[in-house]
C-alpha cells in the first residue's frame, strides 16, 4: 500500500528490520476505497484481474474505476 501511494507511513526499518507503522490514508487511498467499497464491485474487479493475470494496486484501481 506504501508503495502503491495508498499510504502515508513511518519507516521503523533501522529499528526492527523492514516494518512501517501506518499513519494515514492518501488522497489515492481514500479514492482507492471509495472505488471498491461495494462488495460486488470488488468480486468484479478481483475476477477481472485474476483474469488478466495482474496484481498491481494500480491496475485493481483502474479494473475497479471502470
Amino acid at each position: 500500500m506504501l508503495d502503491g501511494c495508498l499510504i502515508e507511513a513511518i519507516d521503523l526499518s533501522a529499528m526492527e528490520g523492514p516494518s512501517f507503522k501506518p499513519r494515514c490514508l492518501t488522497w489515492q487511498g481514500h479514492e482507492f476505497l471509495d472505488a471498491v467499497r461495494d462488495k460486488d464491485i470488488w468480486t468484479k474487479t478481483l475476477d477481472v484481474a485474476k483474469q488478466g493475470g495482474t496484481n498491481s494496486l494500480s491496475a485493481l484501481f483502474d479494473i475497479a474505476a471502470a
